[in-house]
């Protein structure tokens, strides 16, 4: 900038990224480099924008089984039809404040019943994603899980446990043997969002990431 006797200054404007759920985005733009003078406060001189890095290049409905956005119903949003029973369950803000577009759980009975379809349960490979908020974090407390129809058995388990959480699938038997185990080993604030992440495969096992970050 330059004055009116011609003395000049120079000031350089540093603009952080936060909040981008990947190491970094692939491309940042700002639409205008330069700022004239003598504009008045609040004059709008240019727009920054950010574009994730994998944009366009995963397609995360192919194999897809359910999704619930939870906007004020347990609707299956997917096109399969696999809509869930909400059994006291309210509908709250989710992490963007929107009203009516997250499930509030008492901790006690509340849940969403999702059946027993057997696209429910796949033996070779499954992931759940969820984006989670409790105001406590407890022993036992599921996110999904899911019982066999015939024999009760829990097919898998996938939620918090005080300062070790787990994605748990099981194997038709008793113990340790009869299940593949990925932990958590970190300790979530009570009050704030994350997006808690499991996947299982037959051939490579069971891993657990926290908004991004592989446990």
């Amino acid at each position: 900038a330059t004055d009116e006797n011609n003395g000049t200054v120079e000031k350089a404007f540093v603009i952080a990224v936060t909040d981008v759920a990947e190491s970094s985005p692939a491309e940042i733009t700002l639409s205008n480099a330069a700022v004239e003078e003598n504009k008045p406060v609040g004059t709008l001189v240019g727009t920054f924008s950010a574009n994730s890095a994998d944009k366009g290049k995963y397609d995360f409905t192919k194999g897809l089984v359910a999704y619930y956005p939870f906007d004020g119903n347990a609707n299956d949003m997917s096109g399969n039809g696999r809509h869930g029973t909400v059994n006291g369950a309210t509908f709250c803000n989710d992490r963007h404040g929107s009203p009516n577009f997250a499930a509030n759980f008492d901790g006690e009975n509340d849940q969403v019943n999702l059946g027993n379809g057997a696209m429910l349960n796949p033996s070779e490979a499954l992931s759940i994603t969820a984006w989670v908020n409790a105001e406590t974090i407890e022993k036992n407390m599921p996110i999904v899980e899911r019982y066999e129809a015939n024999t009760g058995r829990r097919s898998y388990f996938f939620g918090l446990w005080e300062e070790k959480h787990y994605f748990i699938v099981y194997h038709g038997g008793k113990g340790n043997n009869f299940q593949t185990k990925a932990m958590l080993e970190k300790s979530l604030a009570p009050g704030r969002w994350y997006f808690l992440v499991g996947t299982y495969d037959k051939n490579d096992g069971a891993r657990m990431y926290v908004n991004g970050a592989r446990s």
